[in-house]
């Protein structure tokens, strides 16, 4: 060690020997290192900006999402408490459950129409607000107005809006929205609301958005109490992506559909029966096991189709008094209300006896989602273990689970799939933002590809300043050589004499470089650029803005280190191979 470090003092010296020449190819390896840094911290910038500010807004990290009908922008969760329950027993690591019922609606300002993105916000009952994300959110970018107001039975439908949007639409503070926006179920409707904040965005993607108390925007878009659009999971810690797909596929592990029923009493006639009523699926008919297993005595197989049809047992349709073509009520208890459905259905057939013990009456797939998903029941599903197996993938099931997927695009193409099923059940599909954002992910790869050049760039800086300042250094202490080795100094410690020379030259640009970064970063990001153009998503506050990370900014000044490193062993290891005698001679 003591050796090492008597060889590392007369490295110093011969390097403080030749400042100017050193000071040259220090500045280039600086440089080149300041635009490493920069270029890391830039791309983790935009990053951060895309995935954790913008993208954690709108998705969450994790996201469970049901779409009926097979209809994937049509997201609905009928029985919000049990998938909530799912989540928080078995993800410890949550910090927050949104609820996501956004919708992209026109807004109608003062002679100003324009479309916008409508959030919930869920800002409790506004006992305590810094219990909320949501909360902190708008009081983080609020310019004007109060957040009280955004509960204020004062105000008719109270939001608020970016100043970008506000001047857009041509309103200010206590102005009045009119806004265009579908319920669950299609219908269109149109609602005042009134301004009561304005906000500063703090990147280009935000200025679209306005924002709406969560109950205010459920009840427009007629969403029951225990409904939802979709359930947004925001994590506590984020250790990577992989981290995140893990706890996904966690709970894609987890859901396991049972089979769906309607359990409830069958009446006509002033009749009234317990009845148990399951639903099958698409093409039944053409199943020979089904029809071989369902005897029908009158009446015809009814269509995927009809919405209205019921087949009956020949035992129900005893009790009840019914044939063909009469018309009966079923009514069942569901989570959404405390008085019973009604549900209004034709005799179309009657079958001589249940294949099913349980089950005494059969609604096509269409006919039973609709009851079913509508007016959810209090008791959703068949007691399995008294099922065959063969009936178990002809019965209507809870739901479809749909398969795990990595980026948008195969997203994209497993929501085409679930269309061209024609699926008139519920389809769940569990998600992470780095599907949804595989883009923005795409962008980052482009930004490290930029880093990469840069390091090519710095790789032949380095190569070809070392090599040259190497072998006129040898060149000019040639006689220097000779006399180290001629009084008995070893051929290994002249190479790594001049191995540590260029790490130390190299070590102390790097750190110099460093220095350049921070304040290059320091200097660009104090020039504020307002601007509504895609230049927008390089932006944060209006401002660029960079991330360094400790654990890059090292690997950046050992890369360096290697690359001077192995360039200057090759001419150190010849001029330690020089001939003392000969070097001795020499004159230049």
């Amino acid at each position: 060690m003591s050796r090492l470090v008597l060889l590392a003092g007369f490295a110093f010296r011969n390097l403080m020997r030749q400042k100017r020449r050193n000071i040259l190819l220090g500045a280039a390896i600086a440089f080149g290192t300041m635009i490493l840094i920069l270029a890391n911290s830039f791309s983790r910038g935009i990053t951060d900006t895309l995935l954790n500010k913008v993208v954690v807004r709108l998705t969450g990290h994790i996201e469970l999402a049901i779409s009926e009908r097979a209809r994937p922008q049509n997201l609905v969760i009928r029985d919000k408490a049990k998938y909530l329950d799912l989540l928080k027993k078995n993800i410890p690591e949550i910090r927050e459950v949104r609820e996501s019922i956004g919708i992209l609606a026109r807004a109608i300002g003062n002679g100003k129409g324009e479309n916008a993105m409508i959030y919930p916000m869920d800002l409790g009952d506004g006992s305590n607000f810094k219990k909320h994300i949501d909360a902190d959110y708008l009081l983080s970018r609020a310019q004007s107005g109060s957040i009280e107001d955004m509960l204020s039975t004062r105000y008719e439908n109270p939001v608020a809006i970016f100043v970008d949007k506000a001047k857009a639409l041509r309103v200010n503070l206590l102005d009045t929205l009119k806004i265009r926006l579908k319920t669950i179920t299609g219908q269109e409707q149109s609602a005042r609301f009134t301004v009561v904040m304005l906000l500063k965005p703090t990147s280009f993607f935000e200025s679209n958005a306005i924002f709406v108390p969560l109950n205010n925007l459920k009840a427009l878009r007629a969403l029951r109490t225990n409904e939802t659009g979709s359930l947004q999971v925001v994590l506590n810690k984020i250790t990577s992506p992989d981290a995140v797909k893990n706890l996904a596929d966690k709970v894609h592990a987890l859901l396991h559909p049972g089979i769906a029923a309607l359990h409830g009493n069958l009446s006509a006639h002033g009749n009234e029966a317990p009845i148990t009523v399951a639903g099958l699926t698409q093409e039944y008919k053409k199943n020979a096991f089904v029809t071989r297993s369902i005897s029908l005595i009158e009446g015809e197989y009814p269509r995927d189709n009809t919405t209205d049809a019921v087949m009956l047992s020949a035992q129900a349709a005893q009790m009840l008094d019914v044939s063909v073509g009469d018309t009966v009520t079923i009514r069942f208890k569901t989570i959404h209300q405390t008085e019973p459905a009604e549900r209004n259905f034709t005799v179309a057939a009657i079958f001589s006896k249940s294949p099913l013990e349980e089950v005494g009456a059969f609604l096509p797939e269409a006919a039973f989602y609709k009851a079913w998903l509508q007016d959810f029941p209090e008791k959703p599903l068949l007691y399995e273990k008294s099922i065959p197996a063969e009936w178990k993938n002809l019965l209507a099931p809870e739901f479809r689970l749909l398969p795990r997927t990595t980026n948008l695009d195969e997203l994209v193409k497993k929501q085409q799939d679930l269309r061209k099923t024609n699926f008139y059940g519920p389809a769940i599909d569990v998600r992470t933002m780095y599907e949804t954002a595989s883009h923005a992910l795409e962008l980052e790869k482009v930004l490290n590809l930029i880093t990469f050049i840069a390091v090519l760039v710095i790789f032949f800086i380095i190569l070809i300043g070392v090599v040259n300042t190497l072998r006129m250094t040898i060149r000019e202490r040639t006689r220097e050589i000779g006399t180290m080795r001629a009084i008995g100094v070893y051929a290994k410690d002249v190479r790594n004499i001049f191995i540590l020379e260029t790490l130390q030259l190299a070590f102390i640009a790097s750190l110099v470089g460093f220095i350049l970064a921070l304040l290059a970063m320091l200097a660009l990001s104090a020039f504020t650029i307002d601007t509504q153009s895609a230049l927008g998503i390089l932006l944060d506050k209006k401002h660029l803005y960079f991330v360094p990370h400790a654990l890059d900014i090292l690997r950046n000044i050992f890369v360096i280190l290697v690359i001077a490193g192995v360039t200057a062993y090759f001419p150190s290891r010849r001029a330690a191979q020089l001939d003392p005698a000969a070097a001795l001679r020499s004159y230049e």
